[in-house]
């Protein structure tokens, strides 16, 4: 990178890697392709330009802190030469109401939800995705993970948000719901069609086997039905 990552995100040296997330936040909000539809094409051009550095800004902080941004199953493998590969299927997502999560009474209906967001622009524009999901009000667990599960569930909380509805928006490229422990079991079971989902490892962040790792398809099966789980998502 030609110019220095804290500049161009405006912290600095030693700025902690909240304050670098935030900074990267107040630019998308500025520059991301979603914001700039409706201006001239130039404008949007260097809006786009501004937003892919600020992606590699954020990726080099990201990596000083022992964070690397690029989540496992983005990265792309080399092409050979003189062969294309094929297309990639186009995997569908299931939605929060897909999943049978509920909405809070007297939510806006469909058609007067906010403008779609680009899962395709926000896929090609950055590459950490992160799931944080711990036990609402006293957090007795809290684990997090990233990949493509983490990046399909952003999509179901993304195009699920309504105006009045209980998903929240925190920021940018951020999302959070809570639900009981069967809904939360039903939404992460949903966002993939296939199982290979459950074998991605899962950060204990807090709880009583903090530091370890599990894989996510043993962590949706000690949900506890019970409890409420809050569900956070990010990308950056």
């Amino acid at each position: 990178m030609a110019r220095d990552p804290y500049e161009i995100l405006g912290i600095a040296r030693d700025a902690t890697l909240a304050e670098a997330k935030a900074a990267y936040r107040r630019l998308a909000e500025l520059f991301h392709p979603d914001r700039l539809g409706s201006v001239r094409d130039e404008v949007r051009a260097e809006g786009v330009r501004r937003m892919r550095e600020a992606n590699e800004a954020m990726r080099a902080v990201r990596d000083s802190f022992g964070r690397p941004l690029r989540a496992t199953g983005h990265d792309r493998p080399a092409e050979p030469k003189g062969k294309r590969p094929p297309a990639p299927s186009r995997r569908r997502t299931t939605t929060v109401g897909e999943a049978g999560i509920p909405e809070r009474p007297g939510a806006v209906t469909v058609g007067k939800k906010a403008p779609a967001p680009s899962d395709t622009v926000t896929a090609a524009m950055a590459r950490d995705y992160d799931v944080v999901l711990r036990t609402a009000g006293e957090i007795t667990l809290q684990v997090r993970w990233s990949g493509r599960h983490a990046a399909a569930t952003l999509a179901a909380l993304r195009n699920g948000h309504r105006i009045d509805g209980i998903i929240h928006q925190v920021e940018w490229g951020s999302y959070e719901v809570e639900l009981d422990g069967g809904a939360t079991r039903r939404l992460l079971c949903s966002v993939l069609g296939d199982d290979d989902w459950r074998e991605e490892p899962v950060e204990v962040v807090r709880g009583a086997i903090r530091g370890s790792t599990l894989a996510l398809g043993d962590v949706v099966d000690l949900l506890d039905d019970a409890l409420r789980y809050s569900v956070l998502a990010d990308v950056y």
